[in-house]
């Protein structure tokens, strides 16, 4: 059964018991989080400085070698995170006994809920260098002890967005089942199941992905339930007695050739699918189903698994497969398993008031002051041709760009529509128009720069 997807309603940060109710209660996020946060906080609260308003921003300085755009994703989860980012008693306790901050910067923590805004490109958005993906603005002190939790999700949700897409563009609109819970931690499985359906796959067989955000989950056997039995017959049997005729069958335990003719002797016509795991799939798959079809079966899909990824999806293009099960290289990000992005200030308040843009100047680390907004240039077919970035001001508009930043929490409040099942959704329709809009190049898999270029604009001084 295939759960509902419903509205999340609007979450007040303080209070994390009114999230949806179908998304577990997350864990205390606290401390998930480097020790020179709270250690910056401290001596930030002791100058005096803790309490500046900021900005800090989260970027990606370049993409990962060879990718020609990113995939957004991870701002929901980071949303439900924040309503449990609170410091209680056993968190406080651990910082105290082990004497990492002192009693006025504990006072302090006992205290936080953040208070400030948060803007960004939303889940599902394509990406590129120095595209402003994440703003935070309120107090130093806030924004501080955030930057941990807003990059281990957005690295890791955005790495497998982004392999995600790359995977479902080579499948040309056959359906891609995530299929890697197996292969990463319980807990990054779940967010991975999440990430892939904003980068384009249909389902999961990741059930609490299922349970969380309303995702479609599949899955019927592996080659264990088959060997269980006395006979492949038997197995077969089995699982069509118990699910009916419209079943996957995984046919290569054994033999290929007399897998498929016994899982037609078995459910015969309305056979749902067989399922490959092994072997040359592009040469299998035809001849799969060639004898498929010799059996009276043409209405019986084939779906391929075995280690795939965008490559083998692509050769895979030319053969009769209906549909594609990936595990391990997407969960890992298909070789790029962060997005690469950072997390910096980039605008103070000065002491009269007025807001001070700042950047590191390392010349290999190097980032760009100010507030940030953008816009994507669109040629008069709609066809993408640039990211410009505003540097304190709003990128100019020829009449049909599209500005790309969108508000998700404002003063500690986060808005309708950022969390919970529905979001998911949107978000994949978010992620197949922004890659529709892109330049052809982008659906290539060979090694490339990224496809359009990244631009600033900046107030005339």
């Amino acid at each position: 059964m295939v759960s509902g997807v419903t509205d999340a309603p609007t979450t007040a940060l303080p209070d994390a018991a009114s999230t949806a109710p179908r998304i577990a209660k997350a864990p205390n996020s606290a401390l998930f989080t480097d020790q020179y946060e709270l250690t910056m906080l401290q001596a930030a609260l002791h100058s005096g400085a803790a309490h500046r308003r900021s900005v800090f921003e989260a970027f990606a300085r370049r993409l990962p070698a060879g990718r020609r755009y990113g995939v957004v994703a991870g701002t929901g989860r980071l949303l439900e995170e924040l309503a449990a980012f609170r410091f209680e008693d056993e968190q406080l306790g651990f910082l105290s006994d082990q004497r990492i901050v002192d009693d006025s910067t504990l006072a302090w923590l006992a205290d936080f809920h953040f208070t400030g805004s948060i803007s960004g490109y939303a889940e599902g958005e394509a990406y590129f260098p120095h595209s402003p993906i994440l703003t935070v603005e309120s107090t130093f002190a806030e924004a501080c002890i955030l930057e941990t939790l807003i990059l281990s999700i957005l690295n890791h949700d955005s790495a497998i967005a982004s392999a995600a897409s790359r995977m479902s563009g080579a499948a040309a609109g056959r359906p891609c089942i995530e299929m890697g819970s197996r292969r990463t931690h319980e807990e990054a499985a779940v967010a991975a199941a999440r990430a892939a359906m904003i980068g384009g796959f249909t389902s999961s067989s990741n059930l609490e992905a299922g349970r969380r955000y309303g995702i479609p989950t599949v899955g019927t056997a592996a080659h264990s339930f088959t060997l269980l039995h006395d006979s492949e017959r038997a197995a077969f049997e089995a699982q069509v007695a118990s699910f009916g005729r419209g079943t996957s069958l995984l046919v290569d335990t054994y033999d290929v050739e007399q897998g498929v003719r016994t899982a037609v002797e078995v459910a015969g016509a309305e056979l749902g699918a067989v399922r490959l795991d092994s072997g040359d799939l592009v040469a299998q798959a035809r001849w799969v189903r060639h004898l498929l079809d010799e059996l009276g079966n043409s209405g019986t899909r084939i779906v391929v698994t075995s280690d795939l990824d965008e490559f083998a999806i692509g050769l895979l293009a030319s053969a009769p497969v209906d549909s594609y099960g990936v595990g391990t290289s997407l969960v890992t990000g298909s070789g790029a398993p962060t997005a690469g992005m950072v997390y910096k200030l980039v605008s103070r308040q000065g002491d009269d008031g007025t807001f001070v843009p700042v950047a590191k100047a390392a010349k290999n680390k190097a980032s760009v002051g100010g507030l940030k907004h953008a816009l994507r240039r669109l040629d008069p077919k709609g066809v993408a041709q640039a990211e410009v970035v505003g540097i304190g001001i709003s990128p100019a508009n020829d009449g049909n760009d599209r500005p790309l930043v969108e508000q998700f929490v404002k003063d500690g409040v986060v808005l309708d529509g950022w969390t919970g099942p529905d979001a998911v959704v949107r978000a994949a329709d978010r992620h197949a128009r922004s890659v529709a809009e892109l330049p052809g190049a982008s659906r290539r898999l060979q090694r490339g720069e990224p496809v359009i270029p990244t631009e600033y604009e900046e107030a005339a001084s």
